[in-house]
């Protein structure tokens, strides 16, 4: 009985060590502190994506949200996250992350300042594919006690901890990418902005690799990372529905909105207009957008080809899905025209 009791008294101070190892490097960022944005703000530094997991996005966001005060903001995907705040403007702040749905607008909408706001909204074909998963905002007990006593996460933080032992006693160290200060661990591919903008860290420094862009490919189960992945000729009314919902509310308490959506390189607008996995919701989309936001009183811009902003052809840090700088701030200047059209 004593071997026994010595045995799970073992096992659990070896999975205790092991899940405080991986808690404290935090690999993948699913334990965000806030004090991260205090620093970067204090400092005057960028944020790593190392300290942002996908499960951190939304309170990162409000966090960014709270400590500019905002009063003019952007929802989107990753498509829309180098829609950036212009210079001396203070108070924009870029509230998208990658895989935004209607529902996390729901969510975050109760967290909206009371007073007057305007809204820039981009929304996504692939919203509407019914298989594409609700992103989950607050991970489960179980699924974090998995994430801590992963044995490759636990492998791959002793490897981290013995390139930067530091990190054994900080969650984050200054780093200089391209001159620029940035909160991180080690070698950072993606930073945010205190706007809530999304840097590469090319942009940043020129000696920096660019990612390779993912293959092309004609099979919608595939092509980026699954985004349309099941979507079998249907247009997700439900998700439309609540998207109505979202409207609804921002006409109640007085915000503008403007609705867009961001453009696709050539070759993608050709293979979603004619695929016949996505032809018949593609076409929907784009005839349903208009009139849900005219119902509500808001404009709405169909840019999903690069010639109606103008951009050039080229306008991609990869293979024409996210777009560059210049054309984001393009499509930026439409935005404000049409929210001030809305005055």
């Amino acid at each position: 009985m004593r071997a026994l009791a010595a045995f799970f008294v073992a096992l659990a101070a070896v999975l205790g060590a092991a899940a405080l190892l991986d808690w404290r490097t935090d690999l993948e960022g699913e334990f965000y502190s806030a004090d991260v944005v205090a620093a970067a703000s204090r400092d005057g530094c960028l944020v790593s994506d190392e300290l942002v997991g996908s499960v951190s996005h939304l309170p990162f966001k409000l966090d960014l949200l709270r400590l500019r005060d905002g009063n003019r903001v952007i929802f989107g995907s990753s498509r829309v996250l180098r829609i950036q705040s212009k210079p001396g403007e203070t108070r924009f702040v870029n509230l998208g992350f990658p895989g935004m749905t209607p529902e996390a607008l729901l969510e975050m909408e109760p967290a909206l300042p009371a007073g007057p706001l305007t809204i820039y909204l981009g929304i996504e074909a692939f919203w509407f594919n019914p298989s594409f998963p609700v992103r989950q905002f607050r991970p489960s007990f179980r699924s974090r006690a998995r994430y801590l006593l992963n044995g490759g996460n636990v492998r791959a933080s002793a490897h981290l901890l013995e390139a930067a032992p530091s990190l054994a006693f900080e969650r984050w160290r200054e780093l200089d990418v391209g001159g620029r200060c940035v909160l991180g661990r080690t070698s950072p591919t993606l930073t945010w902005s205190l706007d809530g903008s999304r840097v590469f860290s090319f942009e940043l420094d020129p000696s920096v690799a660019v990612p390779p862009p993912q293959p092309y490919t004609t099979d919608l189960d595939v092509l980026r990372a699954g985004l349309y992945e099941g979507w079998r000729g249907h247009f997700d009314e439900g998700r439309l529905e609540l998207l109505d919902e979202f409207l609804a509310r921002a006409e109640r308490r007085g915000w503008k909105v403007v609705g867009f959506t961001p453009p696709d390189g050539d070759r993608y607008v050709r293979l979603f207009e004619t695929s016949p996995a996505s032809a018949d919701p593609y076409r929907i989309f784009f005839e349903r957008m208009p009139a849900t936001f005219r119902r509500h009183g808001f404009a709405f811009l169909d840019l999903h080809q690069l010639r109606r902003i103008p951009c050039a052809d080229g306008s991609f840090v990869d293979d024409g899905y996210h777009l560059d700088a210049a054309c984001s701030a393009r499509i930026r200047d439409l935005l404000d025209e049409a929210a001030h059209g809305e005055e």
